[in-house]
C-alpha cells in the first residue's frame, strides 16, 4: 500500500529520479545532443495532443520540468509519466520510487566548520548577484547547492573581482586560497586566483579511495565528490605530494580533450606512487563540464 507522500518527499523523489534509466527501460528514444538540444535538457517526442509530436518535448535535467516547444504543454514529472504510462497519480509515484538514482548521485556530506586561514578578497558580498546566478543556471548547475557545498562567494560590483564567483580552495577544512571565475565574456581573464593556486588541489577533502583529476572548478562542480582539480594541465611538486599523502588506491585522469598528451604525462608522474592510474580520453573539443548527464553518471560509477 502506498503511503502518503508529502511535498518534501515528492521533491526528493523527483530530484533523484533516474530519468535516463527510466527512458531506456521503457524504450523511449531521446536526444541529449544536437543543434536543437539546449544545455541541461534532453528532447523526446511529445506524448500529448501535439500537431508535430517529433523531438520537441524538452525535459530539464536539473528541475525535471518538461515543456513542449510546439504545443506548449508543460508540467512536472508526474504529469509526464501519467501521460506516457496512461496511469494514475499513485502509479506514477510508484514509478518514481522504482527509478531512483544510487546514493552517490546525490552525495551527502558532513558539514564541518571551515577555518579561514587564508584571507579571501575584501570585495566579496553577502549573496550571489543575478548575473552570477544566471551563469550557473545556464551551465546546468543548481546555484543553491553549489553555494552550500563549495562555500562560493560573490565578488562586488566594482573593483578587481566585480561580478566574479569566488571559489575558496579548502584543504584539511581550511581555506588555503581561492580562484575567482568570470561569468561574462567581457571580464577577462576568465580566472583570477591567489598566488599559491598551483600548490593547491580543489575538492580533495571530498575524495576518498579513488579520484578523478580534472583541470578546473566547473569540472568538479559537474562531477562532484571524488573529483579533484589541479588548476591546469600540469602537476606541481606540492600537488603531487598532497595526492601521494592522500593514499588513493586508484586515480583517473580526465583533462580536456585537447590535452591528451598532458594527461598521459600526468599518468607517468603518478604511476610510481599510485597502484592504478588510468587516462579517460575525451573528444578533442570536449571538457568534463560539457558532458551529458548520462556520461557523468557513467563517470561517477568509476569512483564509487
Amino acid at each position: 500500500m502506498l503511503r502518503t507522500i508529502g511535498s518534501k518527499d515528492l521533491d526528493l523523489l523527483i530530484e533523484n529520479f533516474d530519468l535516463f534509466s527510466y527512458l531506456e527501460n521503457r524504450g523511449i528514444e531521446y536526444h541529449d545532443k544536437g543543434k536543437n538540444v539546449s544545455r541541461g535538457w534532453i528532447e523526446i517526442t511529445c506524448p500529448f495532443d501535439c500537431p508535430d509530436p517529433s523531438w520537441h518535448c524538452g525535459i530539464n535535467l536539473e528541475t525535471k520540468i518538461f515543456n513542449c516547444w510546439v504545443c506548449g504543454t508543460k508540467g512536472n514529472l508526474i504529469k509526464l509519466i501519467k501521460k506516457l504510462e496512461q496511469c494514475s497519480y499513485r502509479k506514477a509515484i510508484r514509478i518514481l520510487q522504482d527509478f531512483q538514482l544510487p546514493s552517490f548521485a546525490s552525495p551527502t556530506y558532513e558539514k564541518k566548520e571551515i577555518k579561514e586561514s587564508y584571507s579571501l578578497p575584501k570585495e566579496i558580498n553577502d549573496s550571489l548577484q543575478k548575473v552570477q546566478i544566471n551563469y550557473l543556471k545556464k551551465r546546468g548547475f543548481n546555484p543553491e547547492k553549489l553555494i552550500e557545498k563549495y562555500h562560493l562567494k560573490p565578488g562586488g560590483i566594482i573593483g578587481k573581482y566585480r561580478f566574479r564567483i569566488i571559489a575558496p580552495v579548502i584543504m584539511n577544512n581550511e581555506v588555503k586560497g581561492f580562484t575567482a571565475l568570470s561569468p561574462v565574456k567581457t571580464l577577462q581573464p576568465k580566472y583570477i586566483s591567489s598566488k599559491n593556486i598551483k600548490k593547491l588541489i580543489y575538492n580533495i577533502d571530498n575524495a576518498k579511495d579513488k579520484a578523478i583529476i580534472v583541470e578546473g572548478i566547473t569540472d568538479v562542480w559537474k562531477i562532484g565528490d571524488g573529483c579533484i582539480a589541479i588548476f591546469g594541465k600540469q602537476l606541481t611538486s606540492a600537488q603531487l605530494y598532497d595526492i601521494i599523502r592522500k593514499k588513493f588506491k586508484k586515480i583517473f585522469i580526465m583533462l580536456d580533450g585537447d590535452a591528451i598528451k598532458e594527461a598521459y604525462k600526468l599518468a607517468s608522474q603518478l604511476s610510481p606512487f599510485i597502484s592504478e592510474v588510468e587516462v579517460i580520453e575525451l573528444p578533442f573539443s570536449a571538457d568534463p563540464a560539457s558532458l551529458s548527464e548520462e556520461e557523468i553518471k557513467e563517470i561517477k560509477r568509476l569512483i564509487n
